[in-house]
């Protein structure tokens, strides 16, 4: 079955050839590459392009809604993604979503992985409620078609839910069978300590399904603790991504 990967870039053209070049290195079957520029101001908008088209991958512009927070731009593009770009034919496919700093570093066999499950992505909890992180998440098309469910944040049963959180519809569906994708925080890397603050500000890097994706958490303005364009974290991102690409 064939994979459409999304990945959806506000700003850090710097990153997304390192992502592109992560993805045709270490994704087996069948797949395209599809880049969503979420923006406002299209201020990276010819170096968005330019990468796509010098890489041969699809470019698409959305404009979103001014004055939002950054969980629903995500969703918003996400959701447009949805609504424009898979729901609207009978292609059979699985649809797959990346924050445009997640990175393939080893062999990744989608259709292996998801052979027994209809959905696969990282498991996010509030209280009994269960929903799905859309920076790493995949789901057969022909399996969800069926039920209404979308990537916006809201409120179910008091429990306030971030973007992905109408994806609880997927998981509270007894036919839905789900494979979390786990996570980890790497401690070290070649002796470069990814625990120090005043390399990774306060939020480290991550690992994600049997540490076949790195997760740089480093490139956007999602938390307002740390600079998106910090140039410690980026060096070393780029110096790991060395000697995997």
């Amino acid at each position: 079955m064939k994979t459409k990967i999304f990945t959806f870039v506000f700003n850090r053209p710097d990153i997304l050839e390192y992502q592109i070049k992560s993805i045709k290195k270490f994704f087996i079957d069948d797949y395209d590459i599809n880049v969503v520029y979420d923006t406002r101001d299209n201020q990276y908008f010819d170096q968005f392009k330019e990468i796509c088209k010098t890489n041969s991958v699809n470019f698409y512009n959305h404009i979103s809604e001014p004055g939002q927070s950054p969980s629903y731009y995500n969703a918003q593009s996400i959701q447009w993604a949805c609504e424009n770009l898979i729901f609207n034919n009978d292609e059979n496919i699985i649809a797959m979503f990346l924050d445009h700093d997640m990175f393939l570093i080893d062999d990744l066999n989608l259709n292996v992985e998801m052979s027994i499950y209809d959905v696969l992505g990282l498991l996010q909890t509030r209280g009994n409620i269960r929903y799905i992180w859309p920076g790493l998440c995949a789901f057969k098309k022909s399996s969800v078609k069926n039920i209404k469910f979308d990537f916006y944040p809201q409120t179910v049963d008091g429990q306030i839910l971030d973007a992905g959180g109408g994806t609880y519809k997927l998981l509270s569906n007894k036919n839905i069978k789900f494979l979390n994708t786990g996570v980890e925080y790497p401690e070290e890397y070649k002796g470069i300590n990814l625990k120090d603050k005043s390399i990774i500000g306060d939020y480290g890097y991550e690992l994600h399904l049997k540490q076949k994706f790195l997760h740089f958490r480093n490139a956007c303005n999602w938390h307002n603790s740390y600079l998106p364009e910090d140039e410690k974290k980026t060096e070393i991102l780029k110096k790991i991504l060395s000697d995997f690409l």
